[in-house]
């Protein structure tokens, strides 16, 4: 999830169609994540949404794990699909969700 995160800031309702996992799931990881630093909350109105902290505690050094990770495991299952579904889910979401992962075909 952390790397979904990477370059886009997405509500839990696109997370949860992106990735096929209960809301209950995707909060509770999402939690998890926040308390550990990976990740940063952007509240509105009505809307949470949840991006990679890169600046928060030994931001630059998560940001890089993150994105060697990213690299090394893009094109292997589940990711490749997931990020397919991330792109798809672009002109889905009701909410203001930024989608940052681009697949290359």
């Amino acid at each position: 999830m952390a790397i979904l995160l990477l370059d886009s800031s997405l509500c839990v309702n696109c997370l949860k169609r992106v990735l096929g996992l209960p809301q209950s799931t995707i909060s509770r990881h999402l939690a998890m994540m926040r308390r550990g630093g990976l990740v940063k909350v952007r509240r509105d109105s009505t809307h949470c949404y949840y991006t990679f902290d890169k600046e928060g505690h030994l931001g630059q050094l998560k940001k890089k794990l993150i994105h060697a990770y990213y690299e090394n495991l893009k094109e292997e299952e589940p990711f490749r699909n997931d990020r397919k579904r991330l792109e798809k889910e672009e002109s889905g979401c009701d909410a203001d969700c930024r989608m940052g992962i681009k697949s290359k075909g």
